[in-house]
């Protein structure tokens, strides 16, 4: 059965929703592409970006150490809950967060929760988990996994833009 519903387009049954995760899912897509062909690759995110985005600073406000031993360390960085605006503030938030990496070998980015916010404009939130590989600059390897609570509008010109950005808070 798996195999005849992976045959069915998005979004064509009563799962509206699916559509509108899969283009989505495009851009991020995308992303991660431009992001493993270049470490500054976040030309085509920022295509995706309103030009008045909310989002969170991606500069941890503290940063708490799990464990540590055999050359891993596994950290909780926990980020401040208010918002800077602007694509170019993001976008430089962007940078410094990828900062100590040097190439990046693998950037997934999974659709976990999608939920319809508005109808006019179509605007959706989303639940995005990321995990992030990559080599610093010091050739250490890094891990980086975590979600992000989004919400994104269809513009008809523009098509998808997300509007806010933020580390999803543990429960």
């Amino acid at each position: 059965m798996a195999d005849v519903l992976s045959l069915v387009a998005p979004g064509s049954d009563e799962y509206i929703t699916e559509k509108y995760a899969f283009e989505i899912e495009t851009l991020l897509n995308q992303w991660s592409q431009s992001l493993k062909a270049s470490i500054r690759g976040l030309s085509s995110l920022s295509k995706s970006l309103h030009p008045l985005i909310a989002a969170s600073p991606l500069t941890p406000t503290k940063e708490i150490p799990l464990r540590s031993g055999y050359g891993v360390d596994v950290v909780r960085r926990q980020f401040t809950a208010q918002p800077v605006s602007g694509r170019e503030r993001f976008l430089r938030e962007l940078e410094v967060w990828l900062g100590q990496l040097s190439r990046v070998e693998t950037a997934e980015f999974e659709i976990y929760g999608i939920e319809v916010t508005a109808e006019a404009p179509l605007t959706v939130r989303l639940a995005i988990r990321y995990d992030i590989v990559a080599i610093r600059n010091d050739q250490r390897r890094e891990e980086r996994v975590g979600s992000w609570r989004t919400e994104w509008s269809r513009d008809e010109t523009a098509g998808w833009l997300a509007q806010r950005w933020k580390p999803a808070r543990r429960r």
